[in-house]
């Protein structure tokens, strides 16, 4: 099985969403198991295996960068998502990089959920957050103050993958929770140690967490839940 690591920071953001076309779900309505998948094999190389790859995915395989930390969240470099998620190096090289998770509530205090594509390299067609993906190694995303860089990342990633605009997400009322650190497996040659129907790391915050975020947004006391300092190893 592959697994890549990674420091997952889930943030919330509170949001009227009533202009956009997409279908808001209420998660706590729902009990999901999490059935038992097989997903096809990749080679351990850029092969022609990984030619199936679209041409989106694999410009961000190969040319994004993540960045690489340790167990304490210090940055110690950077590597492409493509090394990052290949279950070789995180066996040998322990290979861990950062993530982000949105997790975005309507008016109505409804949370977006997001199906994967079917052309997602790790955990296609899989039901999950709101939007998952990783700060990169730029100069605005590994803005340590404030967890600025991974918002930053976070607001990027909201208008490439559900088309929501900068203006309608504002860095500054994002919500950092707190951060955790896992691992999860996607087939033989992919997967996360950022740590089916639900994405490995969904599962674990709504197992862990969610709920009484979920509580404190309709509440109008999120502040209360925030845990910056704790690194919760899942």
């Amino acid at each position: 099985m592959s697994a890549s690591s990674l420091f997952n920071f889930p943030l919330i953001r509170l949001r009227s969403l009533s202009h956009l076309p997409l279908p808001l779900s209420l998660l706590r309505s729902v009990s999901v198991p999490i059935p038992q998948r097989k997903f096809r094999a990749f080679s351990a190389m850029a092969d022609s295996k990984d030619a199936g790859m679209d041409a989106v995915q694999r410009r961000l395989m190969f040319e994004d960068e993540c960045i690489l930390v340790d167990e304490t969240d210090r940055v110690v470099g950077h590597d492409s998502k493509y090394n990052c998620h290949l279950m070789e190096n995180i066996e040998a090289k322990n290979l861990l990089h950062r993530a982000f998770s949105v997790f975005l509530f309507n008016s109505n205090y409804e949370l977006l959920l997001q199906q994967r594509s079917k052309a997602k390299v790790t955990f296609p067609l899989v039901w999950t957050n709101t939007c998952c993906s990783h700060p990169l190694y730029r100069d605005s995303e590994l803005i340590e103050e404030n967890t600025l860089g991974v918002r930053n990342a976070a607001q990027r990633k909201l208008l490439d993958e559900l088309g929501i605009v900068a203006e309608d997400v504002p860095v500054d009322e994002f919500t950092p929770l707190g951060r955790m650190l896992y691992k999860a497996p996607s087939d033989g040659k992919w997967g996360e140690h950022e740590r089916l129907k639900l994405s490995p790391w969904f599962r674990l915050v709504v197992d862990n967490f969610l709920m009484k975020w979920w509580d404190h947004v309709e509440k109008g006391t999120l502040s209360e839940a925030v845990d910056m300092k704790t690194i919760h190893k899942l």
